[in-house]
């Protein structure tokens, strides 16, 4: 599905150029199954549970949009003030000058909280923990939301945040049919019946875009398995290896990173 087609959706020209000069000129397939098979326009409520840069983070990000475009109001829950702040800077940078007004909750930002109140908003990005503290001062401020956007929903096992959003899940769970619920996980694995407790579907997607390996490095080779196809495999980074493990290190990520290759080591 091309990134144009969601013209059809009612999605400004100008704004689907700007998706396109990021680089997007087609959906991923896990994106493509939330709109056509999920009804990500339709107010179809569902968890999305991938692997990181599969491509659910922009599935949150349209169902945010398109409400806000249809004059509803979207709630993005995020559980960390950095999370909410770099997602306040792009969504403002990108989705601000299509009149949509997007505020920011968390500690540190107290000042739209009159807005976000009173529902003079479009696009609310908030933490947890804030947005706890309004469902128990209110539930009134939900018969505006169109949408509630809750990202890294796998933390429910998280024993330091885990607690708020279960305790938001059982409250939103008592208010559904209100408003359109999407949940964005990382895989949640087989056992979770997190989709059951909340009685909404479950788009469960396996494969990442990019391929990943996974492995270790010894004497020079790293060797490793693959995330999508689960093969194992041998590559030689450094003909000539250091004595310090740190130098080892740095040789074999400069060498990857000069081969423009992203990569992530402990």
């Amino acid at each position: 599905m091309r990134i144009t087609e969601l013209a059809k959706y009612d999605f400004p020209e100008p704004l689907i150029a700007a998706w396109q000069a990021q680089g997007i000129e087609k959906l991923l397939p896990i994106q493509e199954q939330a709109i056509k098979r999920h009804e990500l326009f339709n107010n179809g409520s569902f968890i999305v549970s991938a692997p990181t840069s599969s491509g659910k983070t922009f599935i949150g990000e349209l169902a945010a949009v398109y409400n806000g475009l249809k004059g509803k109001r979207a709630v993005y829950l995020v559980p960390l003030k950095a999370l909410a702040e770099e997602k306040f800077q792009s969504f403002k940078k990108l989705y601000g000058p299509y009149d949509l007004e997007i505020v920011i909750s968390t500690r540190d930002h107290k000042e739209f909280d009159r807005e976000l109140e009173e529902g003079n908003f479009e696009i609310a990005i908030i933490v947890y923990e804030k947005f706890f503290s309004l469902l128990n001062s209110s539930t009134k401020f939900l018969d505006q939301i169109g949408v509630i956007v809750i990202d890294e929903l796998q933390l429910l096992s998280d024993p330091s945040r885990g607690s708020n959003l279960e305790l938001i899940l059982t409250k939103l769970n008592l208010l559904k049919n209100r408003f359109q619920l999407i949940g964005l996980s990382a895989v949640l694995g087989k056992n979770s019946l997190v989709d059951k407790w909340l009685d909404i579907d479950l788009l469960q997607y396996n494969r990442r875009p990019v391929e990943l390996r996974t492995g270790y490095l010894y004497d020079g080779v790293f060797h490793y398995q693959t995330y999508n196809g689960q093969e194992t495999g041998e590559e030689v980074l450094l003909t000539e290896s250091p004595s310090e493990k740190p130098d080892i290190l740095i040789a074999a990520v400069s060498q990857l990173a000069n081969s423009g290759e992203q990569s992530l080591t402990s």
